[in-house]
């Protein structure tokens, strides 16, 4: 990995996000403003006060547009914050992202997921945003239809999960058997599949990838259900954590390393339309968690206590790992190679945040400091 490379890459250029008002978006921000990106994006009004979007003011560094990404046509506010955006790079990030919450409401999960990937690549298609003379140098520009327009090209990254796959006891790979068992996971592998059509089958001049990432924690992160906002909700009421499965393994990696993968896949194939394509991005092998290790690890920064409930949201894998050789093997790099310098890191986030600091500042930090480590 190269810090200067993504600094040429993104310095000056306009990258769009959809979920920007979520945890991985707002993460994603502001490692664009640290590369000196201009940054913009749609998701939907934050429910979380103590969220990434407004503990690290998100709406301060980049242009936000409140909106659902499957309103209808007229009255949507995706195709005119866009046209506005006028965007080199789009990271799709809009999504239903619960598992628990696809069993409870399966029709939103359903049309955020696989009809929110339908819209974005027909709105891409159809704009036809006109390519400027960087973009007919360096050619990042197409020419479409009889009118001989010259079009932007504009590098597109899905980001889709790990659920994706059939369920195998051992790390999976991208091109292994795609499933979805419940409505999270099923959506999800329709968005993955949905990409893959435009690019391949619909023949988009655009330059299309889908990011499949394993379990993503970081600072901010406040969404039910998930173990990390549990373990900071809980500490912060004195309560037990309660823990579903404890021994189930997962490729949990801090939100900076899944994200800086999603910009080196776009650089890359922005540069070279060969690297598109579908890439795994999680941490080795070795470095996969049982659930509970997790939980011991943080006890070493936040005070709590915990218990194995057993209760079920639904089905859930035992297992799930990822294999990153190809994501590697294109030179991306984690900035955290431990599991204890993930939990860290983590760790001091929530504890900066329940200590009132400025956690924009703080973010930022902590961005500069893994960015840096590449160096």
């Amino acid at each position: 990995m190269d810090k200067k490379r993504l600094i040429e890459a993104y310095k000056g250029k306009n990258v769009y996000i959809t979920g920007i008002t979520g945890f991985k978006g707002g993460w994603l921000a502001l490692m664009l403003h640290e590369l000196g990106a201009n940054v913009s994006g749609i998701g939907l009004d934050p429910d979380q006060d103590d969220g990434i979007f407004y503990q690290a003011r998100i709406d301060e560094i980049a242009d936000v547009t409140i909106g659902d990404i499957v309103e209808p046509a007229d009255t949507t506010k995706l195709i005119p914050s866009i046209i506005k955006a006028n965007p080199d790079y789009i990271f799709h990030m809009a999504a239903q992202p619960i598992v628990s919450e696809g069993y409870k409401d399966p029709f939103n999960t359903f049309n955020t997921n696989i009809m929110g990937t339908v819209m974005l690549h027909e709105v891409i298609r159809g704009l036809r945003l006109p390519a400027s003379k960087e973009n007919l140098e360096n050619g990042h520009c197409a020419k479409i239809d009889d009118e001989n327009l010259s079009c932007k090209k504009i590098s597109i990254i899905n980001i889709t999960t790990d659920k994706v796959y059939k369920e195998e006891n051992r790390p999976l790979k991208e091109d292994d058997k795609m499933f979805g068992f419940d409505p999270y996971s099923l959506s999800k592998t329709c968005s993955d599949m949905i990409s893959s059509c435009y690019r391949d089958a619909l023949k988009s001049p655009h330059y299309i990838s889908t990011m499949r990432a394993g379990n993503v924690i970081g600072g901010g992160d406040m969404a039910v259900n998930r173990i990390i906002p549990d373990i900071v909700r809980a500490t912060r009421a004195g309560e037990i954590v309660e823990i579903r499965s404890p021994y189930s393994v997962r490729p949990y990696q801090h939100v900076f390393d899944a994200l800086s993968a999603y910009l080196w896949v776009a650089m890359l194939q922005r540069e070279d339309k060969n690297y598109q394509g579908e890439y795994n991005v999680g941490p080795d092998i070795g470095q996969t968690m049982q659930t509970y290790e997790l939980v011991e690890k943080m006890q070493d920064y936040l005070d709590f206590k915990w218990e194995n409930t057993g209760k079920s949201i639904g089905k859930e894998s035992n297992y799930l790992a990822l294999d990153n050789t190809k994501i590697k093997s294109v030179g991306w790099v984690p900035a955290y190679s431990t599991n204890d310098l993930v939990v860290e890191a983590v760790s001091k986030w929530y504890n900066k945040s329940m200590q009132g600091e400025d956690m924009q500042k703080i973010t930022l930090n902590q961005i500069k400091e893994a960015f840096n480590s590449y160096e």
